[in-house]
């Protein structure tokens, strides 16, 4: 079973990856010699976000008791509020932007409309790399770009590495999702940035050519391939998996319990990923409150509590980890600048479109 036979090594990746983080002690660093822009302390803030669950919501209202200021929720898909955002520019009405992926963020970095910030209650508990190196917006969560597999048919040892998914005795077992998957996307930048673009190329040639069915709809829709034997393989963030098992479905549970998680690694022994990042809207009005709701949100306390709803990984390196992903196992992150990675997200979709991932 690919789950239960890497237990035992994933983790030890994951207690070395918790120590290393939670030992890191950040330098003090200067927010680009930016003053923070007036606080007017109206005890009320903006809240623009792409999730919003009941554990989040119970986050929120612990969070107005703690601090005496009410959070304004916006709740909307991540395409509309950074549509909104960059339509209210010359006059924000947003004050803190929550959103599922660095591609989403950095759309708002590179327009210019987030506010850096750093505060030792956040540098010191989470890695530099789960950070943005300009201090533009940090993550709340992790999750990896693993595999599903079938671990009734698919021996542990049959693959490690993400090379290994192109071999040949693969061919017609790999289900993958679509192209204008924005995980996808920034999945194949990150390889581009890492490991050049003759490799990147080679990969998806190969994935290409190891599909077993063309690429569906979603991640969910991959796992469920393997699961009803469509497929052995499938390619995804592994997130996807473990929501789809705790869907509270029978029959959700019964296809999922098919399907277990490993993460394999690329040539330099780290595995993909994507953060859930939090950022500080430029033009803020509360600027201090808005710090204090990340602060509060990156906390020992809160992390477990954010991240158990998506089955995602804290990045506060003394939180706690719910039983599950234990049993997983942790994963050891690719270094990589994500700037690099959002810049390369053009070519990536040019390349895949070459290859005929549609």
């Amino acid at each position: 079973m690919l789950t239960n036979s890497f237990l035992r090594y994933s983790l030890l990746i994951l207690m070395f990856s918790i120590t290393a983080c939670g030992e890191e002690k950040a330098p003090q660093t200067t927010v680009q010699d930016t003053p923070p822009p007036p606080t007017t302390y109206s005890k009320s803030i903006n809240l623009y976000t792409a999730r919003y669950f009941e554990l989040d919501k119970e986050l929120i209202n612990k969070f107005q008791k703690e601090y005496g200021v009410k959070v304004n929720v916006v709740l909307d898909n991540a395409d509309n509020i950074i549509r909104r955002i960059k339509d209210e520019a010359d006059k924000p009405q947003a004050d803190v932007v929550l959103l599922p992926g660095l591609e989403d963020i950095y759309q708002l970095k590179e327009a210019h409309l987030l506010y850096p910030f750093s505060d030792p209650l956040i540098d010191n508990k989470t890695h530099s790399r789960n950070r943005d190196k300009d201090n533009m917006w940090t993550s709340l969560s992790k999750r990896a770009i693993g595999v599903g597999g079938a671990h009734k048919r698919v021996p542990y040892d049959a693959f490690a590495t993400y090379d290994d998914l192109i071999a040949p005795k693969f061919r017609k077992k790999i289900v993958i999702s679509s192209a204008q998957n924005k995980s996808n996307q920034f999945f194949i930048a990150s390889m581009l940035v890492t490991e050049g673009e003759a490799k990147t190329k080679k990969w998806i040639k190969g994935i290409m050519s190891n599909l077993a069915i063309p690429p569906v709809a979603s991640d969910i829709e991959a796992v469920k391939a393997v699961g009803q034997g469509k497929a052995d393989l499938s390619i995804i963030n592994t997130s996807a998996l473990i929501q789809y098992q705790h869907s509270g479905q029978p029959e959700d549970f019964d296809i999922g319990s098919n399907v277990g998680i490993k993460y394999p690694v690329n040539t330099k022994n780290g595995t993909y990923y994507n953060l859930t990042p939090i950022g500080i809207v430029k033009g803020t009005k509360d600027f201090q409150n808005a710090l204090n709701l990340i602060i509060f949100l990156t906390g020992k306390e809160q992390q477990p509590i954010f991240c158990q709803t998506l089955h995602e990984y804290p990045v506060n390196g003394f939180a706690e980890i719910d039983d599950f992903l234990i049993g997983i196992g942790g994963f050891n992150e690719v270094a990589m600048d994500f700037d690099e990675v959002f810049k390369s997200i053009p070519r990536a979709k040019a390349i895949m479109k070459e290859y005929h991932w549609e």
